[in-house]
């Protein structure tokens, strides 16, 4: 056995915990059978979850120590789970959501009163049937319940028929892979694929991002109003970018490379039905670095003149077809679809399906003029067996008087905001605190005091105040803060706070750059290997000294001890004297070993974490024994 100086008894134990979880059973037949909410593919079913079930949770304590909540949501055969939150306030606290085998991925957390901060909003996707939800109250927060409900879950369909990745159905094969057509992958990166919440379930549309005219980075994104026509449906959007083949045709999806925006949902911001043109305009609440914005042409082009349509046929990998403007065909019903709002396009290759709805018409590349709408249903063939294929896209000419007030952006210097970016270095930021403080000041030109919304894109951006007022001569305040602990991994991290007043929108790009430098911890026996020696009172023969030599400048601590796998972790402090490792210093420890004979190799394990940025580290060393 092993023992220190002061002969501690040494236990080691392992406890394994079922987590406690809410089953919703298999989805019923009736639930499942509609395919179709209108003209929108049903791409999932919503599941009521009782308002009681958060009691349902376990509290138990994480790694770290922190008290963590934790349960665990069902819905079996689910290709994906969304969960909608509501009454949400968890003030500097943080709730994840994840598989349960896998580690919570950076747009899988939520703070405050969520994206809207108004407690009220539906979750990421978190593939498959189950999803592992964790609360983790502030440190020093007393809490004993979650400060959040849950009111249900959308549970994604695993659509038999789809060929590669998630999406419903095989759309045929006159649809064209735009990874076969490399001089359109540039203006495609402004194409999604959207899902989103209906009362009748969850379905799925195309869109883009298009830029204003003064390039101020508002992710307006352009739609179709038969998708997206109220605040409410908006609110729900979850943008998929790059999803699509990584080389021409093939078979299998790398969706590592996909990219969504976080946090999920969107603005409404206007929209006109069918007899008004069919088009919609959000602004989404964030979009990754990959996104691109398109531009828009407010002119018609004329008939014959070739154009271009990106789309998610059936959500399905990112496809692309190529035709002409065309004149106008008896298919459609002018009374739903009045001529002088659409184009009718001819396809000569590609087509497209439901879940094209809202996808961008191009004139030219990365030039938008205008959004899918309407195409031909016959029930005696397939869309690829259609002949002529013709689609109706919303005209950006006619949908101009409703965007422009917001594309050709508000009055200048009616709205501005100083700095006009921020940027932090941060070196091993401390993650149990947050960076130090910057402000932002918010200047209007209104006579009166005008409402001011402020908003994070991402919840390491830390906000001092949400709204505010600000007026000529009165400018608005507004300290803000980094949280280390959300962006504790080497790279680049970029976000925006976007403030609002009535349709004025300006945006404060925020850029950190993370450096982690990680400890350097070396274990050592002297002597070693370890020869016998007189015994002492005990009857112990073997004597030796175990070090841990912090070797690379930084700060950290040991947090477990293992010896041949027996946990001495609570023997920590009284064999080294400390659990802290100063840079560049030293922690001993005197070890005698009380055997018959010469002992086996034994091997010692210990692990830690940096004192600021919570980088946890493990080293092991074998000692050996002379005879």
């Amino acid at each position: 056995m092993y023992r220190n100086l002061a002969c501690s008894t040494l236990l080691a134990a392992a406890i394994l915990t079922a987590q406690p979880a809410i089953d919703l059973g298999p989805v019923s037949d009736a639930d499942a059978a509609p395919k179709q909410i209108g003209k929108l593919v049903r791409t999932g079913v919503h599941r009521a979850i009782s308002p009681a079930s958060t009691k349902q949770g376990a509290w138990e304590a994480d790694s770290d120590g922190r008290r963590v909540y934790r349960l665990l949501l069902k819905s079996p055969a689910a290709a994906g789970l969304r969960v909608h939150f509501t009454s949400f306030d968890v003030g500097q606290g943080e709730v994840t959501l994840r598989q349960p085998n896998a580690p919570a991925a950076d747009y899988a957390r939520y703070q405050g009163q969520g994206p809207f901060e108004d407690g009220d909003f539906w979750s990421h996707t978190v593939a498959g049937a189950e999803v592992l939800l964790e609360y983790r109250p502030a440190p020093g927060e007393a809490v004993n319940e979650p400060r959040f409900q849950m009111s249900e879950i959308s549970h994604r369909f695993a659509e038999s028929g789809q060929k590669i990745g998630f999406g419903f159905g095989d759309p045929g094969k006159c649809h064209l892979d735009i990874n076969c057509h490399s001089e359109w992958l540039e203006t495609g990166r402004s194409v999604a694929l959207i899902f989103f919440e209906l009362e009748q379930g969850q379905a799925t549309c195309s869109g883009a991002l298009v830029r204003t005219k003064s390039a101020s980075g508002i992710p307006y994104f352009l739609t179709a109003d038969h998708c997206l026509s109220t605040a409410q449906a908006a609110r729900t959007v979850e943008a998929v970018w790059n999803y699509q083949t990584s080389t021409c045709n093939a078979k299998t999806l790398d969706l590592s490379r996909s990219e969504r925006s976080s946090p999920t949902g969107a603005r409404y911001v206007a929209s006109k039905n069918t007899l008004g043109g069919d088009f919609s305009l959000i602004i989404l609440n964030s979009i990754p670095a990959g996104a691109r914005f398109a531009n828009y042409d407010s002119t018609d082009p004329a008939i014959g003149a070739p154009l271009v349509g990106i789309h998610h046929p059936l959500a399905t990998q990112k496809r692309i077809s190529f035709g002409s403007l065309f004149v106008d065909y008896w298919a459609f019903d002018k009374t739903i679809f009045p001529a002088a709002l659409y184009h009718q396009v001819r396809w000569s290759g590609g087509a497209t399906d439901h879940g094209s709805s809202g996808s961008p018409l191009f004139s030219r590349p990365n030039t938008i003029t205008g959004m899918l709408s309407y195409g031909p249903e016959f029930s005696s063939v397939s869309i690829c067996e259609q002949e002529p294929r013709v689609d109706g896209y919303a005209k950006l000419s006619q949908a101009w008087p409703t965007f422009s007030p917001y594309l050709e952006d508000p009055t200048p210097n009616q709205l501005t905001v100083t700095p006009t970016n921020s940027t932090y270095n941060l070196v091993n930021p401390n993650v149990a605190g947050l960076s130090e403080g910057r402000t932002m000041v918010v200047n209007s030109t209104a006579v009166d005091p005008a409402t001011i919304s402020i908003v994070a894109s991402d919840p390491w951006i830390v906000l001092s105040r949400t709204i505010g007022t600000s007026r000529l001569g009165a400018p608005l305040t507004v300290p803000f803060w980094v949280r280390p602990a959300l962006i504790n991994r080497t790279g680049e991290y970029k976000g925006v706070i976007t403030v609002t007043s009535g349709k004025t929108i300006q945006i404060l790009p925020v850029t950190a750059t993370v450096r982690i430098i990680p400890s350097e911890v070396t274990l050592k026996s002297t002597p070693h290997p370890v020869p016998p020696s007189a015994p002492d009172a005990a009857g112990c023969r073997y004597f030796f000294n175990v070090s841990a030599q912090e070797t690379a400048g930084i700060d950290t601590r040991l947090t477990a001890l293992q010896i041949n796998g027996g946990d001495y972790t609570a023997q920590i402090v009284s064999w080294f004297g400390n659990t802290e490792i100063p840079r560049n210093a030293r922690l001993e420890a005197r070890v005698r070993v009380c055997a018959p004979g010469k002992p086996p190799l034994h091997t010692f394990t210990l692990a830690g974490s940096d004192a600021l940025t919570g980088r946890t580290w493990t080293q092991s060393m074998t000692v050996e024994f002379l005879p």
